[in-house]
């Protein structure tokens, strides 16, 4: 009786050594599995690094072709300045860069043998300045000089050039995207160049050149004297 109970303590005794060892085995199996894992994750880490750089890389040149055409069209639409004045119910307006100054009339002295246009001549601090009634070169009537009318002494190749008109409005900013063609009954005239609306008004872009084309002649003079 007492053999078989201390052959069962052996059985016992192996048994629960053989079970204790059982685990071992599995965490050893387990740390084997992992560090195989392992391995492979970093591999496909490995593997995909240089396609996320390469994704990454197609992101920034996107980004800076972007900016680059932005850059680009910043510059093709950077505003100009213009200054508008009206004559009679119209509003025009010229290149800030094209007008030296804007003075009160003062005295004007008609010059015979000169364009109708021409309004006469006045002193500018001791020049001599041929003045021109915008009012006749666009086909309006003339009318009495008033304390609301201002010369624009205007730079030409000639030299300077004053521009009679009714009176002077203020300085706008226009962007070429802005800019239309004249309508059909101010196309005839070169001198409008195009027309833009800004404040509910509508403004006609005038080329100086082709403004003064006839006068050509009276501005030599007027520079000349």
């Amino acid at each position: 009786m007492a053999a078989r109970k201390k052959g069962s303590s052996r059985s016992a005794s192996a048994g629960s050594r053989s079970r204790g060892k059982a685990p071992a085995k599995k965490d050893e199996e387990q740390t084997v599995s992992q560090g195989e894992g392992s391995a492979d994750e970093a591999s496909s880490e490995e593997t995909a690094q240089p396609e996320i750089d390469s994704e990454l890389d197609r992101v920034f040149q996107l980004a800076d072709e972007l900016n680059e055409a932005e850059i680009e069209q910043e510059a093709q639409e950077k505003a100009s300045s213009w200054v508008t004045f009206r004559v009679a119910e119209e509003i025009y307006a010229l290149p800030v860069a094209r007008v030296q100054e804007v003075i009160k009339v003062g005295p004007v002295t008609p010059v015979p043998h000169t364009p109708v246009s021409v309004r006469g001549v006045t002193n500018l601090r001791g020049r001599v300045l041929t003045v021109v009634d915008l009012r006749i070169r666009f086909g309006l009537a003339e009318n009495a000089l008033s304390e609301h009318h201002r010369i624009l002494v205007s730079l030409t190749s000639s030299g300077p050039v004053g521009l009679l008109v009714d009176s002077v409005s203020q300085m706008i900013a226009v962007r070429p995207s802005e800019v239309v063609p004249p309508p059909d009954d101010a196309a005839t005239d070169d001198a409008i160049t195009g027309v833009v609306s800004q404040r509910d008004e509508l403004t006609s872009l005038l080329s100086l050149e082709a403004l003064l084309q006839s006068l050509t002649a009276a501005a030599s003079a007027s520079h000349g004297a």
